[in-house]
């Protein structure tokens, strides 16, 4: 990647949007990477984009763009909440998916927005999954929460019931 093209990476805005459809191209590349999967759960974009809808219009969520050349390249949801375990408000990241050409920094920006938006919301935590589900970066994508100073907190297993 030469120089210039590395510098407009790292410039890629984050807006805040106002309608879910615009990450329905998106839905179609996470549902490629991800089904088949083994884990018996297989994400449905039509399902997927109603819940994201359902975002958009919840004043205690928001949805996050990563725009490039004017699309939407990648898209992180972020919902807060209060702690059931105690006085703390905490934030939690659903929905962190970035189109392959895109990933590496989109991700770092789209992780730093929701940091920024979780602190106006007066939330002490933000919340990062990383899930088999998600995709076969589950690795790396914990190594880049490490990176960016976040720590385990709990693991998740998952249980077919019949």
């Amino acid at each position: 990647m030469d120089k210039t093209n590395q510098n407009n990476r790292l410039t890629e805005p984050v807006i805040t949007l106002a309608s879910a459809e615009s990450v329905r191209p998106l839905l179609t590349y996470w549902q490629r990477e991800t089904n088949g999967d083994g884990l018996g759960v297989e994400i449905d974009p039509d399902y997927v984009l109603r819940d994201v809808a359902r975002m958009v219009a919840d004043p205690d969520a928001v949805v996050l763009g990563l725009v490039r050349d004017k699309l939407i390249v990648g898209f992180m949801g972020v919902e807060s909440f209060p702690s059931p375990t105690g006085p703390q408000r905490l934030a939690n990241e659903h929905y962190l998916y970035v189109a392959p050409k895109y990933r590496g920094m989109g991700a770092v920006r789209l992780i730093k927005s929701g940091l920024r938006l979780a602190a106006e919301r007066s939330c002490d935590h933000l919340l990062l999954n990383a899930s088999h589900l998600a995709s076969k970066q589950h690795d790396s994508v914990c190594k880049l929460y490490e990176r960016l100073g976040a720590k385990p907190f709990e693991t998740t297993y998952i249980m077919e019931v019949k």
